[in-house]
């Protein structure tokens, strides 16, 4: 099963070896110092952090997607409050890191349309179930 690992995260307050899908809660626990002050709730942070990593599959699996929900993707956070800060800006810089990793591998090794239908149907269920928590908070 598909399972996100909150790999942001994991870039900016845990070393790389962690299992951040486990960790989410000790990850807010360890950076919301950070987050707070700037606006970012739990909530909002883990729509964040499920959005980061689906920017590797968004570049990776563009080929098989419109452009124009590409862009949504990519844009999701522009009406937040995360780039008013520079961790939230932080944050999105990993994200569209990994958007350009996810090209890059796209074009080296092109993923299978079936890979990508499942994992951009499982990323996309996921993140709009916690974009919807995050909006009712």
């Amino acid at each position: 099963m598909f399972r996100h690992k909150l790999l942001l995260a994991a870039i900016l307050l845990y070393p790389a070896s962690a299992a951040m899908a486990d960790r989410f809660d000790d990850l807010w626990s360890e950076g919301h110092q950070w987050l707070e002050p700037a606006g970012i709730t739990k909530p909002m942070f883990r729509s964040l952090t499920i959005w980061s990593e689906g920017q590797y599959f968004l570049g990776y699996c563009g080929g098989y997607l419109p452009g124009s929900d590409i862009a949504v993707w990519r844009n999701w956070w522009s009406k937040t409050i995360i780039p008013h800060s520079a961790v939230g800006r932080e944050l999105l810089d990993r994200g569209a890191a990994l958007y350009s990793r996810g090209v890059d591998d796209g074009k080296s090794a092109p993923p299978a349309k079936e890979f990508c239908r499942r994992a951009l149907d499982a990323w996309s269920q996921d993140i709009n179930a916690a974009n919807l928590v995050a909006h009712a908070k």
